[in-house]
């Protein structure tokens, strides 16, 4: 992406970046027992990859196809 000067980089990798902190609020919260680990993580890594599948890297598939 950065070789291809790709305009929504920032965007992108700030999404990457969300999963990333929701996913440590999820550990945090296993740890303290308030939610069950492999479950909440299965359902959020899901949710994020088929709403970033269908914004983010759609995008950045049609910036490619240009």
């Amino acid at each position: 992406m950065h070789d291809r000067r790709y305009d929504a980089l920032a965007e992108h990798k700030a999404d990457h970046e969300r999963l990333l902190d929701e996913l440590r609020d999820l550990m945090d919260a296993q740890a303290d027992g308030a939610v069950a680990g492999r479950p909440a993580v299965r359902s959020a890594v899901a949710a994020w990859f088929a709403g970033h599948f269908q914004t983010h890297d759609a995008r950045f598939h049609r910036y490619l196809a240009r």
